[in-house]
């Protein structure tokens, strides 16, 4: 149960983030404290179906967004599996321009990470 918890708060972290909210911001719209909204984030407070309702109605998204987690990898599954679908649905030009970008992506990450040892 615990790790549902934080999974759901995971969600609603990445869906306010994402609509350029703060915690403060959604907790006046949803009308919780902040310091509350703070604990369903982390996992640590398990908020009311009302609570739900209201977070997806201010964030315009379904419910059940906030309840769709991933499933557990399969050890030699890529992590990149996933995204096909999303992949195969760009251009052909978008695909390009996105390997550029993942291959950008992966060098710096090596970098600073060298940089870390």
């Amino acid at each position: 149960m615990k790790e549902y918890l934080k999974n759901l708060g995971i969600k609603i972290r990445f869906y306010r983030e994402n609509a350029g909210l703060t915690q403060e911001q959604l907790s006046e719209l949803i009308n919780v404290s902040q310091n509350f909204l703070s604990q369903i984030e982390n996992g640590k407070r398990t908020p009311s179906l009302k609570t739900i309702i209201k977070i997806s109605e201010v964030l315009k998204m379904p419910v059940f967004l906030l309840f769709q987690f991933d499933e557990p990898k399969k050890k030699d599954e890529s992590i990149l599996k996933k995204y096909e679908p999303l992949i195969n649905s760009l251009s052909k030009k978008e695909q390009l321009f996105l390997s550029d970008v993942i291959k950008e992506t992966a060098f710096k990450i090596k970098k600073i990470l060298r940089k870390q040892k």
